[in-house]
């Protein structure tokens, strides 16, 4: 599967992850994609991946997430970079829809890439969609 994720241009390293390429510990809805998930359930990290050894350089990910109702009052961790070390943001969407987050971590030497979505607390109810991530070096 990573071989269909190329870096385009060798000025300006560029690539699409699809949700295909992430590992899920969350329920995808019912009749939904790989990406919609069900949030109900205890604290846990949510998708992680896609583990694609980037070059050294810095590099940023942008990645779309959206939430319903429920979903849009949780607290959420977004963590970028390397496997044991990376950029942590949390955040708190406070409404329903679509959001982009941008964030940009240095590989001082090559190594896995990874994205990781954590849920910081347990809930009843709430959805949320993952659409992959668009990764670019910028330096």
């Amino acid at each position: 599967v990573t071989d269909a994720v190329a870096l385009l241009d060798p000025a300006r390293p560029q690539a699409t992850w699809a949700p295909d390429l992430f590992n899920y510990n969350s329920r995808i809805v019912a009749g939904g994609s790989r990406g919609e998930l069900d949030l109900t359930g205890r604290p846990r990290c949510l998708l992680a991946g896609p583990y694609i050894v980037l070059p050294a350089g810095r590099w940023r990910a942008t990645y779309r997430l959206t939430f319903d109702e429920t979903g849009s009052r949780l607290r959420i961790r977004v963590d970028w970079g390397g496997v044991e070390q990376f950029l942590s943001e949390e955040f708190v969407p406070g409404r329903p829809g679509v959001f982009e987050i941008t964030q940009e971590y240095d590989w001082l030497e090559p190594g896995p890439a990874e994205i990781r979505l954590i849920l910081l607390e347990g809930v009843f109810d709430g959805r949320m969609t993952f659409s992959g991530a668009e990764i670019e070096r910028i330096g």
